[in-house]
């Protein structure tokens, strides 16, 4: 298994690959995990997970140094270790992009009888193309798809987080997106997250909030996440000198100072650092709503674990972006909350929080745990 993450508690696709591998070990299989010594996560060193009976080969991708320096030597350590490591199943992922092409030539080296297996947890380069990168007509894009398609000619299957990632793969003409070939998993959240009382909500109590209604939003603010509507509305309330909500970003991600500059001066935006791990439970429960964002032309492209650790506190979310986006096909099928356009208006979001203040906690919806067994049995099938 391969990818930039492993366990922890900070990291989605970290998190969720543990979760595979002990699914796998617990079936009678061994595993081996190659990952990468700098396990740090928007900012953050992330604590380095794992367990005694899965091999982790952590390789060094340069300490200290960006992203894409990050990913380009973790690149070209995976093609130098895989070929010399013995396995029968070879699961890659999305990080660093590209990957599933330099496992192809690892496959290459070995048995026929080998599979490999593509976990998609986000999709390059349609990312490159959404943030304005490269054009979708271009040369790169062209010589990068083909790249993919190149990997997906030997790969035996494709693991998607939803109906909307898969439709986007069938773009690639090695991929049909049958059913015998892909399986949709949508991510999940095992970690243990209680529900906690307001009245004991050290996150409230931390900053004196307990009687404001809190518009939540929390995790990664990427250039795939808007805000500007959502600073709209908060500028629509206090212009109704409304001050009974709050719009809170405990956010980091490339739109963090885009966000900073954009609020500055608005008394009911609060933006703060993500808070330690053991604040988690209190800062998620803290929330009057929940809100998930992503721009247009970014469905399939991601798929914003956050929904995942949310759902478990039963608090409702609010959606602003595509209606068809996994996200949001996730919070109408489920019940988690309601869904608005990319391009809704202060008042149409407003209208959604203040209905959703009045829900009470979701207590029905329980957290699937088959997402790690039905993976497992999609490899070793």
């Amino acid at each position: 298994m391969v990818n930039r993450f492993y366990g922890g508690k900070q990291t989605p696709t970290g998190r969720m690959l543990e979760d595979v591998a002990r699914c796998l070990i617990d079936a009678g299989h061994s595993v081996q995990v190659l990952t990468s010594q700098q396990q740090s996560y928007g900012g953050i060193e992330a604590e380095a997970g794992g367990f005694d009976q899965v091999q982790i080969k952590a390789v060094w991708t340069g300490s200290g140094s960006s992203r894409f320096v990050q990913w380009g030597v973790f690149w070209l350590r995976a093609i130098l270790a895989i070929p010399f490591s013995r396995w029968d199943r070879c699961v890659v992922l999305t990080d660093p992009p590209f990957m599933l092409y330099a496992a192809r030539f690892c496959r290459r080296l070995h048995r026929s009888s080998q599979k490999l297996f593509w976990w998609t947890m986000d999709l390059y380069p349609e990312a490159m193309i959404a943030k304005g990168m490269i054009r979708a007509d271009g040369l790169a894009a062209r010589i990068l798809r083909g790249m993919n398609n190149e990997g997906l000619r030997r790969t035996t299957g494709v693991i998607a987080l939803g109906p909307t990632q898969r439709r986007l793969l069938t773009k690639y003409g090695s991929f049909d997106g049958s059913t015998s070939g892909c399986v949709v998993v949508p991510p999940w959240d095992h970690r243990a997250l209680p529900k906690v009382e307001r009245k004991n909500n050290r996150f409230l109590a931390k900053f004196g909030w307990a009687e404001k209604k809190i518009a939540l939003y929390a995790g990664n603010l990427g250039e795939a996440h808007s805000f500007q509507n959502l600073l709209d509305a908060a500028t629509t309330l206090m212009a109704r000198g409304d001050d009974e909500w709050l719009l809170v970003f405990v956010a980091r991600g490339a739109e963090r100072l885009a966000l900073e500059a954009a609020a500055q001066g608005m008394a009911n935006v609060r933006i703060l650092d993500y808070q330690p791990p053991e604040l988690t439970a209190d800062l998620l429960n803290a929330a009057t709503v929940h809100v998930v964002t992503m721009k247009r032309g970014w469905e399939g492209i991601i798929v914003p674990s956050k929904l995942y650790g949310i759902a478990a506190t039963g608090i409702p979310t609010l959606f602003v972006g595509p209606r068809d986006a996994d996200t949001a096909i996730e919070i109408e099928k489920l019940g988690l909350g309601a869904c608005v356009d990319s391009d809704a208006g202060p008042d149409e979001i407003l209208s959604r929080l203040e209905e959703l203040s009045m829900q009470p906690r979701n207590e029905q919806y329980i957290m699937p745990t088959d997402g790690p067994r039905r993976i497992a049995d999609f490899v070793c099938a």
